[in-house]
């Protein structure tokens, strides 16, 4: 008996030095100078770490409030991918932990929200967000009828991903905005909302709407 109580303690400190090391390595990830070149870090068990060099200015590379974004004086990264159009003098995080905008576009991670204003755009409670003049689930405006009634029932931070193919095919007749659309992919999250006379569940309109 003591020699497998003792068997099995080694067993569960080496299980957990184990588990310690991989959840160090896990996190050592991120925007990160290695060998004095700005570069993302990124970690996985299959491949450990991977080092992606970035093409940018070290004068000013700056890491943002939200860690996932970075820029310097030409490019904006998310997840050290350049966002294409963003503008990254005027580039920042909003509050909250998910959109960003530049002077002309709201991003939510690095696609943009679709026609949003910046100078007037705030999240409400993920994945719902509004400007003076629409309501956004993720990428996508609502037709909200009143939107200083909406209110956020249920909110959620999981994201859907939809391509715009796939999007315009099961609900080209329900929005006005298609011709417009310039990314490839549209997001949006779950969650439930509601105004006096409207109800949603994720970005549709419910059938339940009085």
């Amino acid at each position: 008996m003591p020699i497998k109580k003792t068997a099995s303690k080694r067993s569960f400190f080496k299980l957990g030095l184990f588990s310690l090391v991989l959840s160090i390595a896990g996190c050592n990830t991120g925007y990160q100078e290695v060998e004095g070149k700005w570069s993302f870090v990124t970690w996985d068990e299959g491949h450990g770490t991977r080092v992606n060099p970035l093409d940018v200015d070290p004068a000013t590379f700056q890491v943002l409030k939200n860690k996932d974004y970075a820029k310097d004086d030409k490019t904006v990264f998310f997840l050290g991918s350049p966002i294409e159009g963003a503008h990254a003098p005027s580039f920042e995080t909003l509050k909250g932990k998910y959109f960003a905008k530049d002077q002309d576009h709201v991003f939510l991670r690095s696609f943009t929200v679709i026609n949003a204003d910046p100078k007037t755009f705030k999240e409400i409670r993920f994945p719902y967000a509004k400007d003076a003049n629409k309501v956004y689930c993720g990428t996508l405006p609502m037709q909200v009828d009143q939107i200083d009634e909406f209110k956020v029932v249920k909110g959620s931070s999981s994201i859907s991903m939809i391509s715009k193919e796939e999007f315009i095919r099961q609900y080209g007749d329900q929005f006005e905005f298609l011709d417009e659309l310039k990314d490839h992919f549209l997001v949006h999250g779950s969650g439930k909302a509601k105004t006096k006379t409207q109800r949603f569940v994720d970005f549709h309109l419910s059938d339940h709407s009085k």
